[in-house]
């Protein structure tokens, strides 16, 4: 790049701060995401090959320049998402195949795909045919954290307690399920301190007997990933909420033996740990584990 308008015999760093070398950063800036975008239309298969290269440094883009860069480069992203297999789409794609009354763009976070699309919230968007969009790479979240919305329609973790919208008829069974077993999720939440900061019914799950969600915004992956930058030493808690899935048998045999606390507590871990293995964590303590699973199988089987 050459310009008759520099100035000569200074020194890069008066070069770099010159409001000329600025001007012709940000036109060359803007060609190339133009360039980036007509391909993005004309040859997508063409996009995708460059977007597995270098796609996570344009979401480190956005995410460096705290939104800065927004509406230059949020026509670039694509993602993988629910309802498209393994195969990309945009947010403009995403926007347009919405459902009327849906208010979110929905996005879940992982590991990989594969871990995923095992999770149990995806359940009942799976069942409604709602699409999610899958986050595998660290960045993804921190990028859609500063986008905050597409096109005025605001992003939502399905992973956050609040993503469910429920109608009425479901949050009055939800509330009737709560008060008639306000021991046992009383004495879940008082085994489980430390761990979850609540325990709920769920209105999510459809197969699953639990699941963990999160609230403010901080996920478990966000959680993990933050904690694996220097200095942080596990400092980072999301606040964890147990999600009881109210129509599985699982459920029902809590129910069964709610009023006994200390047998509800014993297996209260057990719990815990079997949604945080349906979140892809590891167990931290397998041998009690291990312990509590035969214990139930003896009773079970006496």
């Amino acid at each position: 790049m050459d310009s008759g308008d520099f100035s000569l015999n200074i020194s890069r760093e008066m070069l770099q701060q010159s409001p000329i070398m600025q001007k012709i950063s940000e036109n060359v800036e803007k060609k190339i995401v133009d360039k980036l975008k007509d391909i993005k239309k004309t040859d997508f298969d063409k996009y995708v090959t460059f977007w597995k290269s270098f796609g996570e440094l344009v979401k480190y883009g956005i995410y460096s320049t705290y939104g800065a860069k927004k509406e230059l480069l949020q026509d670039t992203l694509i993602f993988h998402s629910l309802n498209n297999e393994d195969k990309y789409i945009s947010l403009a794609d995403y926007k347009e195949k919405m459902a009327k009354d849906q208010k979110y763009i929905y996005f879940v976070s992982g590991e990989n795909l594969d871990a995923i699309k095992l999770l149990p919230q995806l359940e009942k968007y799976r069942k409604n045919n709602v699409d999610v969009l899958l986050l595998d790479q660290k960045i993804d979240e921190f990028a859609i954290m500063m986008l905050h919305d597409y096109d005025k329609v605001e992003f939502k973790s399905i992973s956050d307690e609040s993503a469910n919208e429920v109608s009425k008829e479901e949050q009055e069974k939800i509330d009737s399920v709560t008060a008639d077993n306000k021991r046992l999720f009383d004495t879940l939440k008082e085994a489980l301190a430390g761990k979850v900061n609540d325990v709920v019914v769920s209105s999510k799950l459809v197969d699953a007997p639990v699941c963990v969600s999160t609230k403010d915004g901080l996920s478990l992956e966000m959680e993990k990933t933050l904690n694996e930058q220097p200095g942080a030493e596990d400092t980072v808690k999301a606040e964890k909420i147990l999600e009881l899935n109210p129509n599985h048998p699982l459920f029902e045999a809590f129910t069964k033996i709610q009023n006994d606390d200390e047998l509800v507590k014993n297996y209260a871990s057990v719990l815990y740990e079997e949604a945080m293995l349906l979140e892809g964590r590891e167990i931290v303590d397998k041998k009690a584990f291990v312990d509590k699973i035969n214990e139930l199988f003896i009773r079970a089987m006496k």
